[in-house]
């Protein structure tokens, strides 16, 4: 019997140095910014353990996942923050995440919270995420050099 599932994440969740062709998202949790990737290599949503302490999100222990990154390293996750809740360009969210000691970022959105938003698109070249939400098209547009970030409409992307 397996004592852990393992689980790939990407080398971007891990802070490489360079955020060039990142999805960056500026967003907010409680009064304090965030910077959320959104990074369709990981499986699984993770928030900084750090951060989660600094927000002071109710952790519940849950049964440990190795998490291999693709430098090679493997964290551990052992504790999940349930509904914890974000604001992302103007729009709410809440999600059960999973901490761990992400050095770089403060919250990975993977495949599972993508699934959630699933039929999305992705522009590549604008660096934007698009996908029905209340029933309108919201897209995210990721941190531009300046740190800034632009609202687009659904008719725009």
């Amino acid at each position: 019997m397996c004592k852990y599932r393992v689980i790939k994440v990407t080398l971007q969740a891990m802070g490489t140095g360079y955020t060039g062709n990142l999805l960056l998202i500026p967003a907010n949790a409680g009064q304090r910014e965030v910077t959320v990737l959104i990074d369709t290599g990981s499986s699984h949503t993770f928030l900084n353990s750090i951060r989660a302490e600094e927000l002071n999100c109710r952790t519940e222990t849950i049964a440990r996942m190795r998490v291999k990154v693709a430098s090679g390293h493997t964290l551990l996750s052992n504790s999940v923050c349930k509904g914890f809740s974000w604001k992302m360009q103007g729009h709410e969210f809440d999600f059960n995440v999973r901490t761990l000691d992400l050095p770089a970022h403060d919250l990975v959105l993977g495949w599972d919270w993508l699934e959630t938003v699933s039929p999305f698109q992705v522009d590549l070249k604008k660096r934007q995420l698009a996908f029905e939400w209340k029933g309108r098209t919201l897209t995210l547009q990721r941190l531009t050099k300046d740190g800034q970030c632009k609202v687009i409409s659904g008719r725009h992307f």
